[in-house]
């Protein structure tokens, strides 16, 4: 569970600039320029969100703050667990 400052977005929508024939996504919280659209909404998500409850390893049991940190983790650390 998670809550949003305001509507995640700092009340403006992103900007979406083009450069060298591709997308930019800026963040209109911090301005971070992002090459895609689902970058922006992970950036978004893990720097500017308040996250109410915290994700555990279920290896581990190490925890993590938003879901992407932990999927992360699993992949570095544990990527050969759980598979046959």
């Amino acid at each position: 569970m998670y809550r949003m400052f305001g509507d995640g977005l700092g009340g403006a929508p992103p900007q979406v600039t083009a450069g060298a024939g591709r997308a930019r996504y800026e963040c209109p919280v911090c301005s971070k320029v992002l090459s895609t659209s689902h970058g922006l909404r992970r950036h978004i998500n893990d720097r500017h969100t308040v996250h109410l409850t915290s994700y555990r390893c279920y290896v581990c049991h190490k925890e993590y703050r938003t879901p992407n940190s932990l999927q992360n983790h699993m992949y570095v650390y544990h990527k050969r667990e759980g598979k046959s």
